[in-house]
């Protein structure tokens, strides 16, 4: 086994592989709930919110939505991780854009949370006059698209 991946050295001698999961000793997606001893059922994750404020975002994100609202820093973070996960996205909270782009040659692919609130009641490092500058949010910036904002209080 390799403890890297969770996953045996040794493909499957057999090429049935009918659930999709090319390793004869794959497992099942959930093994507390799920049974499956063959690995022949294929898994598409649906995700399951931990409140309806998440789950009506995660919809409005998935048609498309650029900014939705959830009601705290949590649920903001529940998104974050069911949505984006795993996509490569890297963490660039305390840099300003010029950093960003200097470490790693641009935003796209990056987020950061924009949550500290400045003496003068603004976020800290928006000016007054930004319409993003007066409630918390986490922001996502994809390689391709528009940048999606996730407010929270």
């Amino acid at each position: 086994m390799n403890f890297g991946t969770d996953a045996w050295n040794r493909s499957s001698h057999l090429l049935l592989f009918a659930g999709g999961n090319p390793t004869l000793y794959g497992y099942v997606y959930d093994p507390n709930n799920q049974v499956d001893p063959f690995g022949l059922k294929k898994r598409d994750c649906e995700i399951t919110w931990t409140s309806k404020s998440v789950k009506d975002a995660a919809n409005q994100l998935g048609a498309g939505a650029n900014s939705v609202i959830v009601r705290n820093r949590s649920e903001a973070e529940e998104l974050f991780l069911g949505l984006y996960q795993g996509k490569g996205y890297k963490n660039v909270t305390g840099m300003d854009a010029m950093d960003a782009k200097n470490l790693l040659g641009g935003k796209a692919n990056t987020y950061h949370w924009d949550d500290l609130m400045g003496p003068d009641g603004f976020l800290l490092g928006h000016s007054p006059t930004n319409p993003d500058s007066i409630m918390k949010h986490l922001q996502i910036h994809p390689e391709k698209g528009n940048v999606i904002r996730i407010f929270f209080e």
